[in-house]
């Protein structure tokens, strides 16, 4: 019976810790999840002037690409001027040409601002770079604490899940209320049968 307590102890001890390690084991991806979250709000002015340089360095690709095309329209109409047989056809081509120079001109101008803009978030995103990188390595450090813990709880679960079918083999077993009958009584029925009354000896 005291070795059945002990034996009974130690399934509710091994209990507890599956229970406590499978939580554990549970809620590691919200813990992963809260801290990258909490990495990028910590870090989102300088996500946000990435974001910023991205988008000038696209339009000034796009710019660069529109003001390639202007330039080849500009040296045909320039041809197409030189080439012009009448008042008409040189008016027309004076007019496109006087056009694409006009939007050459515009969009360079918008190249110049946009490297300004650059060459600026580059250098706040120099200053800032360090700060990012050192809080990206914590946080990475962190997760890989938390993924290293959870492959040991694992490999505990595992073998306490193992450990457990034995351990509760070994606890001697109880009779069941409901089978156990005394003798004397009748399976079938609540309460003990009586035999007849032995007969008191004539003497």
């Amino acid at each position: 019976m005291e070795q059945d307590l002990s034996q009974l102890i130690l399934l509710q001890e091994l209990d507890v810790e599956i229970r406590q390690l499978e939580e554990e084991i549970a809620n590691l991806p919200t813990r992963q999840s809260d801290l990258e979250q909490a990495f990028a709000g910590s870090v989102s002015e300088y996500l946000a002037l990435q974001s910023s340089l991205d988008t000038s360095l696209a339009r000034k690709r796009e710019l660069e690409g529109e003001i390639e095309v202007e330039q080849e329209k500009h040296q045909k109409f320039k041809g197409d001027l030189m080439r012009a047989s009448n008042e008409r056809e040189y008016a027309a081509a004076l007019r496109e040409v006087d056009y694409t120079r006009k939007a050459i001109g515009s969009m360079e101008t918008e190249v110049i601002k946009l490297l300004e803009e650059v060459e600026k978030l580059e250098g706040q995103l120099r200053e800032r770079t360090p700060e990012m990188e050192s809080r990206r390595q914590e946080v990475d450090a962190q997760l890989a604490v938390w993924r290293e813990a959870a492959e040991r709880q694992s490999a505990r679960l595992v073998e306490l899940r193992a450990r457990r079918p034995a351990l509760l083999d070994s606890l001697s077993p109880q009779p069941d209320p409901t089978t156990n009958v005394s003798p004397g009584c009748d399976p079938d029925w609540p309460w003990p049968r009586r035999g007849p009354t032995p007969a008191r000896p004539v003497g």
